[in-house]
């Protein structure tokens, strides 16, 4: 029944990534440039909301907070889990009794604030990753180009450092 249990939470981590990408619904299609015969332009999702909205430096400030906020939702997401299976075999063979360097009696300790614990900061990762997913990104970014105001959720968390260049290559235009 453990087994089950651990091979289940495993399954579901590597399963949560599908919660930041947007519905079909919300994805549009974007034409890609023109590229190289015998090359294949791939560019990410941040990358087609930069060539999109790049031209404001409001749209980069968002692009910007919406993927620290996606990294950190992942990191919380991995740490959780690596954090529990460690918790969990440590807990296993964790009561040992001992009588001159001899075991007696061994028992296993009770996981369940190991779980309960890595389950909290993995919904915490999962919570953060589905309010940046990029389904969000992009509703945001269409209605501040339609010129509505940003909502508070968004203005609050903007800080200068949003607004300067991307600090990963690939995010770069």
């Amino acid at each position: 029944m453990l087994k089950h249990s651990v091979f289940l939470a495993f399954c579901l981590l590597l399963s949560v990534s599908a919660f930041s990408q947007a519905p079909d619904s919300v994805k549009t299609t974007v034409s890609a440039p023109a590229a190289k015969p015998g090359t294949v332009a791939k560019r990410t999702f941040k990358q087609e909301m930069l060539a999109r909205y790049g031209q404001k430096d409001t749209a980069v400030a968002i692009i910007n907070l919406f993927a620290k906020r996606q990294g950190g939702g992942a990191a919380w997401l991995v740490t959780s889990g690596i954090a529990t299976v460690r918790g969990y075999a440590a807990s296993r063979g964790a009561n040992q009794r001992s009588i001159n360097g001899v075991v007696v009696d061994e028992s296993d300790a009770n996981p369940a604030p190991v779980f309960i614990i890595g389950g909290l900061a993995a919904g915490y990762g999962v919570s953060k990753l589905v309010r940046f997913s990029n389904g969000r990104l992009e509703e945001t970014l269409t209605s501040y180009a339609a010129g509505k105001p940003l909502p508070t959720w968004v203005r609050r968390r903007l800080k200068p450092k949003f607004f300067q260049a991307p600090r990963r290559y690939n995010e770069r235009k």
